[in-house]
């Protein structure tokens, strides 16, 4: 009876502590969440109690992850399988080699995280833990995604979609389903990603997840405007002048309207800025050049701004667009931080169709003008 209120006790110490290292990094204080968890790893240690001693290195692994350190991570999530592993506790060493793949990925060994990835689902299995197993799975694709290997990663995502919904987890099941919409969209089967995208916005909204929502919302709206693409291709290939009666442009502004409302209520303009490029592109596909250069000229002013504040507080443009929304992607080479090079070639594209040649040249200008604000950022 005593053993079991201890091990209880154990328990609830490494529930806390986990809920204390998880507040430190949301509150961007890593520095405290290392200390709090390698001070219970010492007091564990002392005590000699190994299952409080594998949940603190577990919470250093977490906060290792988290300022990617990938080598100290590993080393800590050794250290605590090997004890679940004297404990015999199946399911908790299963859990540990989960979390070893996002240090092997991170560590850029991706031959090793996909080896981890499939022992935590094999075990996962044993244990006929479902759960367990989707995450595994969830694990299997990131590591697929790493090495490009599509297919791959699309089968692990279908077959976590399904397992979520053997569970009734909803939650998990339209995580699934935007991660099959994302690798739809990038091995080019458009109108999977559409069935799958919208198919994940309303369980998002029946969710009240808006950050999710918008997400896919946008994400829809990039595989409507690439479908008109295809399309365009197809139809210049067989020499047909005719426009197009599509409704994709359309979709793709409704679909980028909601998610530009949702980021702007979430206050993250940086992911506003992303959308607004899709957002003008699709108004000159349905050629409404007029609420296409309204737009270009909308995420000017929002790039004008950031930049203001920089040149104001002097301080880092991170730092600055944080105020406004989610910090800068370290990847210059994202569409966020280079607003509009696709944009640009979309009005010189209408101004060849024979759109509104005024405004579709200052369409133009107003995107290379937008360009340079980021690049002074």
């Amino acid at each position: 009876m005593e053993q079991a209120r201890f091990e209880g006790l154990v328990l609830q110490e490494a529930a806390a502590l986990a809920t204390v290292v998880a507040a430190r990094l949301a509150n961007a204080e890593p520095s405290e969440a290392l200390r709090a968890a390698k001070d219970a790893h010492d007091r564990s240690k002392r005590l000699s109690n190994p299952r409080a001693e594998a949940a603190a290195l577990e919470a250093v692994a977490t906060v290792c992850l988290h300022i990617r350190a990938p080598a100290e991570a590993i080393q800590a999530l050794d250290g605590a399988r090997a004890h679940y592993k004297k404990l015999k506790d199946r399911k908790k060493e299963a859990a540990v080699v989960g979390q070893a793949v996002k240090a092997q990925l991170l560590a850029g060994d991706a031959h090793e995280a996909l080896r981890a990835a499939k022992e935590a689902r094999a075990m996962f299995r044993e244990l006929r833990d479902k759960r367990g197993e989707a995450e595994a799975l969830d694990a299997s694709a990131q590591v697929h995604m790493a090495k490009k290997d599509y297919a791959e990663a699309l089968d692990c995502g279908k077959s976590m979609a399904a397992i979520y919904e053997d569970l009734a987890d909803d939650a998990g099941a339209a995580r699934a389903r935007q991660m099959v919409a994302g690798l739809y969209l990038v091995k080019g089967d458009v109108r999977a990603a559409i069935e799958a995208g919208e198919d994940a916005v309303a369980s998002f909204r029946r969710l009240g997840d808006e950050r999710s929502e918008a997400a896919l919302q946008h994400l829809c709206a990039q595989a409507y405007m690439q479908r008109f693409a295809d399309e365009e291709k197809s139809r210049e290939a067989r020499g047909m002048r005719q426009p197009s009666a599509s409704q994709d442009p359309r979709e793709a502004v409704r679909s980028a309207l909601r998610a530009r409302a949702l980021f702007r209520q979430l206050g993250d303009a940086t992911s506003e800025l992303q959308v607004l490029d899709t957002l003008a592109r699709a108004h000159l596909a349905k050629r409404d050049v007029r609420e296409g250069l309204r737009t270009a000229e909308e995420a000017l002013a929002m790039a004008r701004k950031a930049r203001a504040a920089v040149k104001a507080t002097g301080t880092p443009p991170t730092e600055n667009l944080r105020e406004f929304g989610a910090p800068l992607p370290k990847s210059r080479t994202s569409t966020i931080y280079y607003l509009t090079p696709s944009l640009c070639q979309h009005a010189e594209n209408a101004l060849k169709k024979g759109a509104n040649a005024h405004a579709a040249w200052y369409l133009c200008k107003v995107c290379g003008a937008a360009v340079l604000v980021y690049k002074l950022l």
